[in-house]
């Protein structure tokens, strides 16, 4: 009968140990998602605004833009994928794993 006693201990600690453990972690369980949240949300927006740039000259290309508006337009656009890309080298994102 000590036997079984002894394993239903071990078998409580071990139970115990993981339902507590993630809570004894604190944030870190919670950080790395919101990490990878925020990566993805870049490299989401970084995706989009290469599709924009393309279709700003085609626009272009196709004379459906006077040449001081796909400037400005490529200025801006440029501007904030350059903030885009910055953000993503800070976060740790290299250029092959975007």
């Amino acid at each position: 009968m000590s036997i079984y006693l002894i394993l239903s201990i071990m078998f409580g600690l071990i139970s115990a140990w993981f339902l507590i453990s993630p809570h004894l972690a604190g944030a870190n369980y919670i950080l790395p998602e919101k990490e990878n949240a925020r990566r993805n949300s870049l490299l989401e927006e970084k995706d989009r605004l290469i599709q924009i740039l393309r279709e700003l000259e085609l626009d272009f290309n196709t004379q459906k833009l006077s040449q001081d508006e796909f400037d400005r337009m490529n200025n801006e656009l440029r501007a904030e994928f350059v903030s885009i890309l910055k953000k993503l080298e800070e976060s740790g994102v290299s250029n092959d794993d975007s």
